[in-house]
């Protein structure tokens, strides 16, 4: 697995947003970098694990899927990435 973190969202970044659309989804797992590294919308300011809505909506534009799409396969990826079985 690969974590996806707020850098995708930097205007500069484009060439990590290249990548990022290389990698098949099925690879991704979102995350943040806190305290450091926030998404571009909350530059200079801390970081925090609510801002990764901020981070799957770049994924999704990224990818070209919906934001429900990444929301379900980046939890199904870190659920089996961290062995985690349903209640």
């Amino acid at each position: 697995m690969i974590g996806v973190d707020a850098p995708i969202t930097y205007p500069a970044a484009s060439s990590l947003r290249v990548l990022m659309a290389q990698i098949p989804l099925i690879s991704l797992v979102l995350e943040t970098d806190s305290p450091y590294l926030p998404p571009q919308s909350h530059r200079g300011k801390r970081n925090e694990p609510t801002h990764i809505p901020a981070i799957a909506r770049a994924l999704a534009d990224i990818k070209q899927v919906s934001l429900e799409t990444i929301a379900a396969v980046t939890t199904d990826n870190a659920k089996r990435l961290f062995q985690m079985t349903p209640a």
